[in-house]
């Protein structure tokens, strides 16, 4: 996998007033950044996502996987696809 590169970093001295289209402050209370700690650009055809699944994801997986079959599904790769995008759908959004 390609390592994504930062575009910033948080800084003491600078005073960046938006990301995106809000105020950065509010940001970096809610997420608990602090100064050094790195950003990264997010295209806009990708989702933020837990490093790690959460509870409710597993559910939905585990949901998904009892109601149907491999060969239902058209195949491995179609379930592992549908398999991915339910995991994806249950996964907690920032705010």
């Amino acid at each position: 996998m390609k390592a994504i590169k930062p575009v910033a970093h948080i800084c003491g001295g600078w005073d960046i007033r938006y990301a995106g289209s809000g105020p950065l402050a509010g940001l970096v209370k809610t997420h608990g950044l602090k100064i050094g700690d790195p950003l990264y650009a997010i295209p806009s055809t990708h989702r933020v996502v837990p490093a790690e699944p959460s509870a409710a994801m597993i559910d939905a997986g585990v949901a998904m996987a009892l109601q149907i079959s491999v060969e239902g599904e058209g195949g491995w790769s179609k379930y592992i696809e549908a398999l991915y995008k339910q995991l994806i759908s249950a996964a907690t959004q920032p705010k």
